[in-house]
């Protein structure tokens, strides 16, 4: 029904905009204008019906594919399963605890704008940031760290871009919806284990942190 209605406003959006360029281009001649003039004219009515709609749609896909380019990622300042191997005691003590135990994310105090959870029996922390990047645009960045809660070192981060999305007034313009840099749409082939995405990447590096390879 919403893909009816959705389709039922873009017909009458194009009509609405087919009306005016031709109505301009038409004043223009009308007037004794050249056909320069006339296209002047039509230009003008087209950027007064298309901006009202499609103003940051250009904006957000250059401001998204810049910062994509920029520093999205994933970097692992050491290797997980050596960290494993380091803190194997304090590990295994941990792995011993009941499920609800282990898991559990005990929220700390927030530090440069990061939210901040203390999880695994204590031994990581996880810290979120998520904001804008243009106050006027729907861009946003989203930051994931892995610390060592004992010793404060960083272990691992992860940098992501979208846009638009649930939870605001844009996910009616599905223009403006963009998930991850890396995100791909799902394929009919064979599917690799292995994520691509910064927030996958980050989340199997907390795993080999803990000594679950699976």
């Amino acid at each position: 029904m919403f893909g009816l209605v959705a389709l039922a406003i873009a017909a009458l959006y194009l009509g609405l905009m087919f009306v005016a360029v031709r109505f301009a281009w038409r004043h223009g001649l009308a007037t004794g204008g050249t056909s320069r003039k006339a296209f002047g004219y039509s230009a003008v009515a087209f950027l007064l019906v298309y901006l009202p709609v499609f103003w940051d749609h250009i904006p957000t896909l250059v401001v998204y594919r810049y910062h994509c380019t920029k520093d999205a990622g994933f970097t692992a300042y050491v290797d997980a399963k050596d960290w494993h191997v380091k803190n194997a005691e304090a590990v295994a003590a941990v792995n011993q605890l009941p499920r609800n135990e282990r898991e559990a994310s005990l929220r700390a105090e927030s530090r440069e704008g990061f939210e901040e959870y203390v999880t695994f029996g204590g031994l990581l922390r996880n810290s979120y940031e998520t904001k804008r990047v243009v106050p006027w645009l729907t861009v946003g960045r989203t930051v994931h760290r892995v610390t060592d809660a004992r010793t404060g070192e960083l272990l691992a981060a992860a940098v992501d871009y979208g846009a638009g999305g649930p939870g605001n007034s844009e996910n009616l313009r599905s223009w403006l919806s963009m998930g991850g840099c890396f995100d791909s749409p799902p394929s009919s082939g064979p599917q690799s284990d292995t994520p691509t995405t910064p927030i996958g990447r980050i989340a199997r590096f907390k795993h080999l942190l803990k000594g679950d390879s699976s």
